[in-house]
């Protein structure tokens, strides 16, 4: 906490009453898990400036948003680094805790005060996604030991590779590698453009590219079987660092209470006529088009842009020429926003967290295929960006994987959500064959460039295992 106060005539702390000006806060308490808690020299701490409202029985979660206040405190007298934490992933990490007790000036205190909470989430708007991106690269690490273990490793005289299994695993890999990469630049050309205004897109980063890393690591890890354990081997790194960033900047529960509360938002765009008439695809070139900037430059960036409304712009990116069907998976975020209108409506939506968090992760992974679509799909992406990077056979195959099986996901969640609930059907009963259409025949073709008939082919598409163009 942090107590309003001012210095008496003999510079002593004396506390304030609520309607008088404080010139001086005594700092005090406690907290544990800090980054550089014993090393780094300025610290930035959330306090609590005003007392908790009393008579309500049942507050929100919430309700002290308004209470709170951001600290700068240099490292001194009254600030006492608290024992370092031995962590399981990142082992040279300085995760200490840090105690309170000194009085500062209300100097030290950014932006008004109880508007600590905003200027928080502000911040962390931008900085989720730089956390997608650790975790695009960690998993695209992940794809390059076990792809190229799999050429490698031989049982009677076959690649690894070549078995049905083994190839299973590498697919699904590569198919999350880019996905991950595609969420993540996404996220960082909104943040570019259009500042704060990103929150929605890099809290969808922050949550799924974080999860489907720890996904694609477990696949990989599967490829390598006990030598992906080896501590004097790369892979075991990947397995313990990648448990971090589902943690830091957010925890997984914490992204989902703040996408649920961003549904709310989509759920009103759905049923807004105004909405329809967004022209997504000019936007999106506009947003991808913009020259980078610098983190302070976007941060002061008052941006009017709001962002896409989900069904919309998927509608959009259907109508534009392309080898892939859409219309099946805008269809998919018609039924989601179906049942989250059915489910708002009969109470189920206030009465049970379960219930908005799994609707907000599906939510979260329609927006992850979107990202999927504008970075991967080879035919469209040169529309929306102008530029292509040069697909190669691999890519387009396994662009054409990833969409159809992490929409076929989306699509058994919901189903079996709205059946769990005993919820009139808003899946409809053939939309999951209709998003899997051509699933089978990718996965065929994708097998065939592992296999001895395909080995010239097979080289060149994996010399270079980086993903996502």
């Amino acid at each position: 906490s942090a107590e309003p106060g001012a210095l008496d005539a003999a510079g002593g702390f004396r506390a304030v009453e609520l309607d008088e000006p404080a010139t001086h806060y005594r700092l005090s308490g406690s907290k544990n898990l800090i980054n550089g808690g014993s090393k780094h020299d300025l610290l930035f701490a959330l306090m609590r400036t005003r007392p908790s409202e009393e008579g309500d029985d049942n507050p929100s979660p919430l309700a002290g948003r308004g209470a709170h206040s951001v600290f700068f405190v240099p490292r001194q007298a009254g600030v006492k680094a608290l024992s370092q934490w031995t962590t399981l992933p990142v082992r040279g990490a300085d995760i200490a805790g840090v105690e309170f007790d000194l009085v500062v000036s209300s100097d030290s205190r950014l932006s008004p005060e109880g508007e600590g909470f905003t200027l928080m989430q502000k911040t962390l708007a931008m900085s989720r996604g730089g956390v997608s991106s650790l975790a695009a690269g960690l998993v695209a690490s992940a794809r390059e030991h076990a792809w190229l273990y799999a050429q490698r490793r031989e049982i009677g005289g076959h690649p690894i590779a070549e078995f049905g299994a083994i190839q299973d695993h590498l697919i699904r890999l590569d198919a999350l590698s880019r996905t991950v990469a595609a969420i993540s630049l996404r996220a960082a050309a909104w943040s570019n453009a259009c500042g704060q205004k990103a929150a929605l897109y890099s809290g969808v980063a922050k949550l799924m590219a974080c999860q489907f890393a720890e996904e694609g690591v477990a696949e990989g890890r599967l490829v390598l079987g006990g030598r992906g354990l080896l501590a004097g081997l790369p892979y075991e790194r990947l397995v313990r660092d990648v448990l971090l960033f589902g943690v830091f900047d957010g925890t997984r529960h914490v992204m989902l209470e703040e996408l649920q509360m961003r549904l709310g938002g989509a759920l009103r765009s759905w049923r807004s006529e105004k909405e329809l008439s967004r022209d997504t695809v000019a936007e999106a070139r506009e947003i991808y088009g913009e020259a980078p900037r610098s983190v302070v430059d976007t941060l002061r960036t008052r941006s009017k842009r709001k962002s896409f409304p989900l069904l919309v712009h998927l509608r959009a990116l259907a109508k534009l020429p392309g080898a892939v069907k859409l219309e099946p998976l805008a269809d998919l975020a018609e039924a989601a926003f179906e049942l989250v209108d059915l489910v708002r409506g009969d109470g189920t939506w206030s009465s049970d967290q379960v219930v908005r968090f799994e609707l907000a992760e599906c939510y979260a992974m329609l927006e992850s295929l979107v990202a999927l679509i504008e970075l991967c799909d080879p035919d469209r992406r040169p529309l929306i960006m102008d530029r292509s990077p040069g697909f190669t056979q691999l890519d387009v195959l396994s662009y054409r994987y990833a969409l159809r099986w992490l929409g076929g996901r989306v699509c058994s969640r919901l189903s079996t959500f709205q059946a769990g609930l005993g919820l009139e059907p808003r899946v409809p009963a053939g939309l999951l064959a209709r998003v899997l259409a051509g699933h089978k025949e990718t996965r065929r073709e994708l097998g065939e460039l592992l296999t001895p008939a395909n080995r010239t082919t097979r080289r060149r598409s994996l010399r270079v295992p980086k993903t996502g163009g």
